[in-house]
């Protein structure tokens, strides 16, 4: 997968979950249980000692999952993730010796930046995407507003004690491209192996980044199959804290559809 392609993936997922890694079968798992509810992309911190292993045994047991390497502060990690199949490379902080690196060699990366001159070196490197950490210590959406009136084409990973709460406030914004949170997998329930909890708690967050929003629902014209599709909608609904009157203008449609949909992002919701 080149990087142009790793980055699209991850545009289009919209949520970077990261993880430490304490076990790596405990880790597929995780990948799994996050791949088969609608999260593809994850970001495996390179803090403990199995954290290199576990990128090549997510690559082989979830083909379809986009993986990363995070924390990594040296270039000679870096070279290590990307030779254990890692997709993408995350450092914390900016550093042009890994930049140039994995730029060179083809491998996406997403630096660390917390001033706009950590972007202005990036962006003469030919780089795009950018991590924003901690987003909310450094200003949140008003922050990346006034940074974006001079780099209108960067999009930013935000990520720094992310909680649902704050993925529904930075998910629309149009200058990130990806929200890091672990909103859908607490420790203790990972630590438990609940990937029941955690499967319900990953489609909450996912509706909750695409805003999704069941509009309309004429029942009397469902067969069994789309009472079961407009229960899984109104789920999604509810995962955004309430379920919207219908508006006018849908009322009024012709043709009275079956179904209506409101997303905040119509590339990801497809």
């Amino acid at each position: 997968m080149n990087g142009s392609e790793v980055y699209r993936r991850i545009i289009e997922s919209g949520i970077m979950p990261t993880t430490f890694v304490y076990d790596v079968a405990e880790t597929v798992s995780l990948s799994r249980t996050l791949h088969e509810n609608g999260i593809r992309v994850i970001e495996l911190l390179q803090r403990t000692p199995d954290a290199l292993r576990a990128v090549g045994a997510v690559k082989e047991a979830i083909p379809g999952m986009v993986v990363g390497a995070g924390t990594v502060r040296t270039l000679e990690a870096a070279k290590e993730a990307a030779a254990a199949g890692a997709d993408y490379i995350v450092s914390p902080y900016y550093s042009q010796e890994i930049v140039d690196w994995c730029c060179g060699y083809g491998v996406a990366v997403i630096p660390g930046c917390a001033t706009i001159t950590e972007v202005s070196c990036g962006y003469q490197s030919g780089l795009r995407y950018f991590k924003y950490f901690p987003v909310k210590q450094l200003g949140g959406v008003e922050a990346i507003r006034q940074i974006s009136e001079i780099y209108s084409d960067v999009r930013y990973v935000v990520t720094g004690g992310i909680s649902y709460d704050d993925l529904l406030e930075f998910a629309p914004n149009p200058y990130v491209m990806a929200v890091g949170t672990v909103c859908m997998m607490p420790r203790e329930l990972v630590a438990a192996h609940d990937w029941n909890k955690i499967a319900k708690l990953t489609r909450q967050t996912v509706a909750g980044s695409l805003g999704l929003e069941l509009m309309y629902v004429d029942r009397s014209r469902l067969d069994a199959a789309g009472r079961r599709l407009a229960e899984a909608l109104s789920l999604y609904s509810q995962a955004r804290g309430h379920v919207p009157e219908i508006p006018e203008e849908v009322q009024n449609l012709s043709g009275n559809p079956v179904a209506g949909l409101y997303a905040n992002s119509l590339e990801r919701a497809l």
